[in-house]
């Protein structure tokens, strides 16, 4: 299934380092993150996105500026030219995960919430909701695992919410064995693909080792 790369952010890292990551990437993401309201989510995916960059080059020994990006008709973005070279992002509050593949694959990453009866009624199947709230303890963990896993799933066929995609079970055979979780402190971390291997490995990196990235490859 790849590799997983898991990166936590903080407020005060270094903006000169930023700079120069959000100088890798194309004109029409520059104006798209610019666009972002909080500081912290353009940080999240200008680094999410360097990383996406930093592993295509050292992979298929390709130059940044060569690399040309497109979106599938749902928005699950690609490499055209590539088809080994497959990949998915998630990043939630401080985090982001990133996985490179030879296989598509999908990636959710959530910052733990208090289980939520009214959100899960809408999005979970009753098999789903009664594992959640089968009693108070660890509910939360459990529903954070189920939102990672349903959002992995969407993520990986490339498709949004739909009455029958959130109908789908992803605790039942044969999808469960294609969807793994694992957790990193407060963060839940859940990886879907065509694989029925349920391990995944995990590498944490942080902004200090991708500059270290950035100018060797860059």
């Amino acid at each position: 299934m790849g590799i997983t790369y898991f990166m936590e952010l903080e407020e005060q890292d270094d903006p000169t380092i930023m700079q120069h990551f959000f100088s890798l990437l194309s004109a029409d993401k520059q104006q798209q993150i610019s666009g972002m309201r909080f500081e912290m989510d353009r940080k999240l995916r200008i680094c999410a996105d360097v990383l996406v960059r930093y592993k295509a080059c050292e992979m298929l020994k390709a130059d940044n500026r060569d690399l040309m990006f497109a979106r599938n008709e749902h928005g699950k973005p690609f490499l055209p030219d590539q088809p080994t070279f497959h990949f998915n992002i998630s990043h939630t509050r401080n985090a982001l995960v990133v996985c490179i593949s030879d296989i598509p694959v999908g990636i959710d990453i959530e910052k733990m919430n208090a289980a939520d009866p009214a959100a899960a009624r809408k999005v979970f199947t009753g098999h789903e909701i009664a594992y959640i709230f089968r009693d108070d303890k660890d509910d939360c963990l459990r529903f954070n695992e189920i939102w990672t896993k349903k959002e992995s799933y969407l993520k990986w066929t490339g498709e949004g919410w739909s009455t029958e995609l959130a109908g789908t079970d992803v605790l039942c055979e044969p999808l469960a064995a294609h969807i793994s979780t694992k957790r990193i402190n407060q963060y839940t971390i859940s990886l879907c693909s065509e694989s029925q291997n349920k391990e995944f490995k995990i590498d944490r990196i942080n902004i200090n080792e991708l500059y270290k990235f950035y100018k060797y490859y860059f």
